[in-house]
């Protein structure tokens, strides 16, 4: 009982019925927002950056960029469950940690000449672009952020 009470903030059930019902409307598919759905995963999957490391799964952002266009309509029904189902894979949270060497002229056999960095599941990242690029005006980033932050 605790964590559903957790997992739902509010207890009143008005506004939880408000929820399912903009739910419920969110995931009919109606042409004009299936359509801008579409569009706006194929403008992710564009954003995606090319020639990286393969992630856990074998698929690099080249896989999707060039797959056939029937791709962004499976992964558009798959992403519209998730968020329908508030559900994520537990697979799109697994990653391969990897060595990177940070300074190639400095001691290799010094453990802090080195940083980890993580190989994710492509589809995974294409989800993270999606929910970002849909967010994005109410996300702040916090002022102690100094790296890996726009501009």
């Amino acid at each position: 009982m605790y964590f559903k009470q957790v997992f739902h903030s509010t207890h009143d059930n008005a506004v939880y019925n408000d929820y399912l019902c903009k739910r419920d409307e969110s995931v009919k598919d109606n042409s004009q927002s299936s359509y801008e759905c579409i569009e706006l995963i194929d403008k992710c999957v564009k954003k995606l950056k090319l020639g990286k490391a393969y992630g856990p799964d074998d698929l690099c952002a080249e896989h999707l960029l060039y797959a056939h266009p029937i791709l962004i309509m499976h992964l558009k029904v798959l992403f519209k469950l998730m968020l329908c189902h508030r559900f994520v894979p537990n697979s799109f949270g697994k990653g391969v940690t990897v060595p990177l060497i940070k300074d190639k002229t400095g001691n290799i056999n010094d453990v802090s000449n080195y940083r980890g960095i993580t190989l994710s599941q492509v589809i995974s990242k294409l989800f993270e672009v999606v929910l970002l690029s849909i967010c994005s005006d109410v996300l702040e980033t916090d002022s102690l952020q100094f790296g890996l932050s726009v501009s």
